[in-house]
């Protein structure tokens, strides 16, 4: 009826409502004498002629429907962020705030706190804006409101109350609702995104009425369903697929060209919005109603949003395979072993102080459950538990107090260090306590003379090289996930890696740990001694066994001397007998200089490329890479042991083409092509991962033998990677010590 109506009074409106929100950018007021008379006087009519002020409820109004009703009611429309239980207090913008997006200041008696959320990027250290989960205080807080619903008497943490809302404090002092924490959802890559954000700014866009955004934590891409505005959709549809400028809106919604193309608009608006293309819009679904949507439980019968129900519709082949996996027997829960309770909980806040406990509801705790999905869920979102306890120890006599009185109470504990492992050893099977090592990051002492390092269990391996690599020293071990995993992790799985061809296992870079046993015991073995003979090796016992025999809380290692004369180059192999042979050679020609030897197939390289910013170093494709890495201390003596052996290779026939790094750049991004097949495989979809050692000479048979075994079973067909349950069989590894990742 106004800036949607045609002829003249339309176009009246749409001038006159861009002109009274310019005034208002410029602080100049509601009312504009000329157009209020000429447009927005009906509208105001329709409230009687004198509304001066229009206050929200729970809800944030989206910025441009904030400004027109500021514009077409010509009065003040102010935020004003309210709970059932606060009695009518909260947080209100002032009369004369002409701002969108944000809820104002805290009204009078109300107390406002932010409380982190690392595992989804909300921090309170957070500068200059701190954000986190909101929390209330106040003495008009309605008890019996609280008392009466057992999920908000859940949130209270003594007599704060968790609002389940994400907020930012701005700097002027005023509040930003950012989403729902119910509406945080996980990709496939790890990544968080507010869906409820992202359909605000989706739903500013002209053609769009309503839009529901969906996320799957097994998809690196989004999902959108979008309701189109009748009129403005099927002019704008028939533009971008002419030859179906007659068909009807059943036809336009049904057309894929179509859907392709609102989902370019949508994140074309995104990306104007600040939105990173990672979360981008993958699929469209167009409906033509909300009934639909209703109709099929998208939306309740007042128009909440049910997520569950969207994955339920619109990711029905990946649902269907997930029940095909969730077939197999699945482990049961010992009743030997206590379920937790509120008296344990407050045992645990005698050892260790407040900020290192997260603890759910239904424990006694206050801490939403979402803050526990990171120590939950595995890496890839694979293998997940119900943990209703993080505890996240700073001290080995922390680590001590918590396995003696789990031991006695018969508590299950899962240890869990930089949780990058893939096959699910670091997370609970059913509701064990998580036991964090995390907060364990201390580095002890550091000899430079003899290299010998020692540090909490904690420290991330990433940052260990970069400690030791200011003293001219490497760690002996180097990891893709180095960014994350803890060298205390590293040890107790017995982590090989691209450093294993030149500095062996851990069992012998490992000279002493530190060990909780399960009754609490501390096994003090922190020798510093390359070599020690006295009585039984006993830290043999504990690197590689995986936290089941106790819990490493610190460790002494050996580290080499930090080379300083590094070659990479990457090569191009026409079959895995010829990767045998290059090996062979390389180890002949360039002996104690060779580092690192990897290898991948034609497959990993194609999902590397595609979701890394990352372009092939050779001319064209090949079957098989490898990667060869040389370090030593003398450059002329190393770049000559290298340059013949790539020369007698590519005369031999063995290779058919080769890059070589010729800065620290390129040798950063070669090595990145490697160390980016997990994740880049990660995003292809649901993966299986084995790591397994083999003989060298038949070490690639396995990927050929399950991709046969996939075919005969009618689920894989190798040239086609979409239609069937299984897109990839692939493999990469460390040929020095015959390690295979299959994929």
């Amino acid at each position: 009826t106004t800036t949607e109506a045609s002829g003249v009074f339309g176009f009246l409106s749409r001038i006159g409502l861009s002109a009274k929100i310019a005034n208002l950018r410029k602080g100049l007021g509601f009312k504009h004498a000329m157009w209020d008379k000429l447009v927005f006087k009906r509208i105001a009519a329709q409230f009687g002629g004198s509304l001066e002020l229009l206050i929200t409820g729970y809800s944030v109004l989206q910025p441009q429907i904030h400004d027109f009703f500021r514009a077409a009611l010509s009065c003040a429309v102010v935020h004003r962020y309210c709970l059932t239980e606060l009695a009518g207090g909260g947080i209100m913008q002032s009369y004369d705030d002409s701002t969108t997006g944000i809820v104002g200041v805290p009204q009078p008696g109300i107390e406002i706190c932010l409380r982190s959320i690392p595992s989804l990027g909300y921090n309170v250290a957070d500068l200059p804006c701190p954000r986190g989960v909101l929390l209330v205080r106040s003495e008009s807080i309605s008890l019996e409101s609280v008392s009466g619903n057992d999920n908000r008497a859940s949130s209270m943490d003594r007599d704060w109350l968790a609002t389940g809302d994400i907020a930012q404090f701005n700097t002027d002092g005023t509040f930003t609702i950012i989403d729902r924490l119910s509406n945080i959802a996980t990709m496939s890559s790890g990544s968080h995104v507010a869906l409820g954000h992202l359909e605000s700014i989706y739903t500013s866009h002209p053609i769009v009425d309503t839009v529901i955004v969906s996320a799957d934590d097994q998809e690196d891409e989004l999902i959108a369903i979008v309701v189109p505005r009748a009129e403005k959709f099927a002019a704008w549809a028939h533009g971008i697929a002419p030859e179906g400028s007659k068909a009807d809106l059943v036809d336009l919604c049904a057309n894929k060209l179509i859907a392709a193309a609102v989902a370019e608009e949508l994140n074309s608006l995104a990306r104007s919005s600040g939105i990173p293309q990672k979360h981008k819009i993958g699929t469209v679904y167009l409906e033509l109603s909300m009934s639909s949507l209703i109709t099929s439980g998208i939306f309740t019968e007042t128009f909440s949003i049910c997520r569950r129900s969207v994955a339920d519709c619109y990711f029905p082949a990946l649902n269907n395979f997930r029940k095909a996996l969730d077939t197999g027997d699945a482990p049961t829960r010992s009743t030997a072993y206590k379920k937790l309770g509120e008296g344990d909980l407050r045992h645990f806040k005698s050892i260790l102080p407040a900020e290192t406990i997260l603890a759910t509801p239904a424990i006694g705790g206050t801490a939403d459950p979402i803050e526990l999905e990171g120590f939950n869920a595995d890496w890839l979102n694979k293998y997940r538990g119900s943990s209703q306890l993080v505890l996240r120890p700073k001290t080995t006599k922390e680590v001590s107090e918590i396995l003696k009185y789990c031991n006695e109470q018969g508590i299950a504990v899962v240890p869990q260090g930089g949780n990058t492992g893939l096959v699910g050893g670091s997370v609970p099977v059913h509701d064990e306590v998580v036991l964090s090592l995390r907060n364990m990051n201390k580095i002890r002492s550091y000899d430079e003379l003899s290299g010998i390092l020692t540090c909490d269990a904690g420290c991330v391996l990433e940052e260990l090289g970069n400690y030791v690599g200011e003293k001219d020293h490497i760690m002996p071990l180097d990891l893709g996930a180095k960014g994350s995993c803890h060298i205390g992790g590293n040890v107790a799985t017995n982590a090989g890696g691209i450093r294993f061809l030149r500095y062996g296992t851990l069992h012998g870079s490992v000279l002493g740990l530190e060990v909780v046993l399960p009754d609490g015991t501390i096994l003090d073995n922190m020798s510093t001694l390359r070599k020690d003979n006295t009585g039984y090796d006993l830290k043999q016992l504990f690197i590689g066994s995986e936290g089941s025999l106790g819990i490493i809380t610190g460790v002494s290692i050996a580290t080499p001397r930090k080379p300083s004369s590094v070659n990479v180059a990457v090569l191009g192999v026409p079959s895995y007998e010829n990767v045998q042979q290059a090996f062979k050679l390389a180890r002949r020609r360039c002996g104690e200089i060779l580092s690192a030897y990897e290898f991948w197939d034609a497959s990993c390289m194609g999902a590397v490329l595609k979701h890394h910013d990352l372009k092939n170093p050779l001319s064209s494709e090949f079957p098989f890479y490898v990667l060869i890495e040389t370090s030593g201390s003398n450059k002329d003596h190393d770049d000559e042991k290298l340059g013949g052996l790539l020369e007698e290779l590519m005369e031999e026939g063995i290779v058919e083409d080769g890059a070589l790094a010729q800065d620290e750049t390129q040798i950063s991004r070669m090595w990145s092509m490697r160390e980016g097949i997990p994740e880049s495989l990660g995003k292809t979809g649901a993966t299986y991962k084995y790591d397994v050692s083999i003989p060298i000479p038949v070490l690639y048979d396995v990927v050929g033998d399950i991709a046969t075994r996939l075919e005969k079973a009618n689920l894989f067909k190798p040239e086609e990677q979409t239609g069937n349950p299984v897109k990839l069989v692939c493999g990469y590894g460390h040929i020095g010590d015959g390690n295979l990742h299959l994929n």
